[in-house]
């Protein structure tokens, strides 16, 4: 897998960084080394990963966009847990997460992983509820996100009645 191979590399060569930008850069690495286990099923692996130091670098920094953090940490940790179909956990570790100081793109990811979690406990109306937030903040993620795409068709497939009914969504959205 030759993305894994140019990652890991890249972490290699960071993983020294005496810098708080080289650390920055450094665990947002291992953030997405963390999702590509846990998107191969592998949670040994992806908890090793999400173990990242974030707490090296303060709050949160924004360092070549990366926007790492304890919080972004904590995200990509909910990511993981939606991606290893644990939705309980997923939905427990989402309610932790203060999103405020986050750019609206994170925290319409934290609202897709909700949306991803509560179709999977087929708790439709939540996972409307958590896919209106995200076009509330950033209406191209419904459009064009495949994790948003997927999400709003096992919706409609899933779903008989709801308060807003997914088709609507969906039509929006351009999903069919």
């Amino acid at each position: 897998m030759p993305a894994l191979a140019t990652l890991l590399s890249a972490t290699a060569g960071l993983q020294v960084a005496a810098y708080a930008e080289g650390k920055s850069l450094y665990g947002a690495l291992q953030l997405v080394r963390a999702v590509i286990s846990s998107r191969e099923g592998d949670r040994t692996a992806t908890h090793r990963w999400l173990e990242a130091r974030a707490g090296d670098v303060g709050p949160g920094r924004s360092d070549f966009g990366t926007e790492f953090g304890p919080v972004n940490v904590d995200i990509h940790a909910v990511t993981a847990s939606v991606d290893l179909r644990d939705a309980g956990m997923a939905l427990d570790l989402a309610e932790q997460i203060g999103t405020s100081e986050l750019s609206a793109e994170r925290q319409s990811r934290l609202f897709l992983d909700k949306t991803r979690a509560y179709t999977q406990r087929r708790q439709v109306g939540e996972a409307v509820a958590a896919l209106l937030e995200v076009e509330e903040l950033a209406p191209e993620q419904i459009r064009s996100h495949p994790l948003a795409r997927q999400a709003i068709h096992d919706l409609t497939q899933i779903s008989r009645r709801t308060p807003m009914d997914p088709q609507e969504l969906a039509q929006r959205a351009t999903v069919t």
